[in-house]
């Protein structure tokens, strides 16, 4: 066998959020994709960083008159009790691109968001994002696409996807 003829693709580990700017979030720590989505539901309506503010561990034990009295929607108040997930509220209503390691989930794929998700996947990974290959999943449409090359998601072509996409076979007529 010659092993100089074998490819390595780039192992990439690490989860993130992609947010609007196409800057990552680091979201493998104390702060998980759901904690920061809490915090960031909190700071929208409290001052997270004065010292007379409540905590994010106070405010959701805050009753639901409470937060609604401060203007948390329905489903913000449903964020910070965990009554829906997390994650998919940040994705559909800000926008915001979560990454597991080569897995990416994004509300929708259009050109505009695959040049976001390029851009923070290199954020994220720098050099190895170029020799990865990824996992999109588009969750408004339950699309899949997989391997998907660096290259293919920085052009930013949504038609560029469509060689990548998974069949369901129990989907088909």
């Amino acid at each position: 066998m010659n092993w100089y003829k074998i490819i390595k693709l780039a192992e990439v580990y690490g989860e993130y959020w992609i947010m609007e700017d196409g800057n990552t979030l680091y979201a493998d720590d104390d702060y998980n994709h759901e904690g920061h989505v809490m915090e960031t539901v909190a700071g929208q309506h409290f001052e997270m960083d004065c010292v007379d503010s409540p905590d994010l561990y106070e405010i959701t034990n805050m009753d639901n008159a409470q937060l609604a009295e401060v203007g948390m929607s329905e489903d913000e108040i449903r964020v910070i009790r965990g009554d829906i997930d997390a994650r998919e509220f940040a994705m559909k209503n800000w926008g915001w691109v979560r990454v597991a390691d080569r897995y990416v989930q994004s509300w929708i794929l259009d050109s505009r968001a695959l040049k976001r998700i390029a851009d923070g996947l290199y954020d994220a990974f720098q050099e190895e994002a170029f020799r990865s290959t990824f996992v999109l999943e588009n969750i408004s449409s339950g699309k899949n696409y997989s391997p998907v090359p660096y290259a293919v998601i920085d052009q930013g072509s949504v038609m560029g996807l469509r060689q990548f996409q998974e069949w369901d076979p129990e989907g088909l007529t």
